[in-house]
């Protein structure tokens, strides 16, 4: 069933309809469509980016028909749909620079360069992302600042240039001043320090996702960090116990990008508890389904750890941590504060 935020946005798409106001109309197909998607329901929330920017663009509203084209590419690329993910991006990006909205133009290259990036073309998407970074800021707008850095984040950590990363991702959280994207920086943040090695400082990372988002995709990203943190740790009954809780959530039928994620580390969780036979199925998993579905990244990934395995290296060796401690500190305090304000 609906909850009362979904029928709240329901009724004023249908308000706005019958009076015909299209100014109110099309904000509210694209809020619609934001709910439908943080719920995983893809094909309902692409149809409604569809009729947003298809009504925008008759009566001429550059800014709203570039922004249900983004959103289009996002849901998209989360399918692994990338022809189609790149066609709206491209569009959306013809749109604002025909408008001349920079801030606008920025995010839509951004897009252009996670489809790359998720696809294992680091340099054609760090390309997008350079061009991207000019056009924020020459703009000047905080969190299309913010977003980029946070893009860059990720691009950093897949380079190996974890440092870098973790700069990134700390100066877009500390930048963005939506709740809701430091939440979303927050997840990928939590991804750099677990391949820093500094697991107190993940740990902190995913909890404040799981306690904080409401998104089903970053939901399951925060469990399954969970996961593999407590198996990098040896700690085999916080392992289940996060494992079940992702399998609950229904991660088999979230979205494409987070199930190729989860397929690829609960494998890798496995391998470092020991339990070799459950890793090595799960990581045929993620190599078959990463493969089908064009996710270069986490077929590299995947692929790697199965090789290491075969080869019998096994174990995963404890790291000192080595987040800076402005960032170790700060999550701490986060966690603390979320902790305190649910109490």
């Amino acid at each position: 069933g609906l909850d009362g935020s979904e029928r709240r946005l329901r009724c004023e798409v249908r308000d706005a309809y019958e009076r015909c106001g299209l100014d109110a109309l099309m904000p509210a197909l694209r809020s619609v469509g934001g709910a439908a998607e943080r719920k995983d329901h893809a094909a309902g929330a692409i149809e409604l980016y569809r009729c947003g920017y298809e009504l925008a663009a008759a009566v001429g509203d550059p800014e709203a028909a570039v922004e249900a084209a983004r959103s289009s590419g996002r849901a998209l690329r989360r399918r692994a749909e990338w022809e189609e993910a790149d066609r709206w991006y491209e569009t959306a990006l013809a749109v604002s620079r025909s408008a001349a909205l920079g801030r606008l133009a920025a995010r839509s290259l951004a897009g252009l360069g996670l489809v790359r990036r998720e696809r294992g073309n680091l340099l054609a998407a760090r390309e997008r992302f350079e061009e991207a970074l000019a056009e924020a800021r020459a703009g000047g707008d905080a969190d299309t600042l913010a977003s980029i850095h946070h893009d860059l984040m990720g691009l950093e950590q897949l380079s190996g240039e974890l440092p870098a990363a973790l700069r990134h991702g700390w100066r877009a959280l500390n930048t963005y001043r939506s709740a809701e994207a430091r939440t979303r920086c927050m997840a990928g943040m939590a991804g750099v320090l677990i391949d820093l090695g500094d697991w107190k400082a993940a740990e902190d990372a995913c909890a404040l996702v799981l306690n904080e988002s409401t998104e089903l995709y970053y939901r399951l990203y925060a469990l399954d960090g969970l996961a593999y943190v407590s198996a990098l740790t040896g700690d085999a009954d916080g392992f289940d116990s996060w494992t079940r809780r992702s399998d609950a959530e229904g991660w088999e039928r979230g979205p494409a990008s987070a199930k190729a994620e989860i397929l690829c580390f609960r494998g890798l969780g496995f391998q470092a508890l020991g339990r070799i036979d459950d890793a090595e199925r799960w990581l045929e998993k993620a190599v078959a389904f990463a493969d089908q579905n064009g996710f270069s990244r986490i077929l590299f990934r995947a692929e790697a750890a199965l090789a290491a395995l075969r080869a019998d290296r096994t174990g995963i060796d404890a790291r000192e941590a080595a987040a800076p401690p402005e960032v170790r500190d700060g999550l701490r305090a986060m966690r603390r504060a979320a902790a305190l304000s649910g109490a």
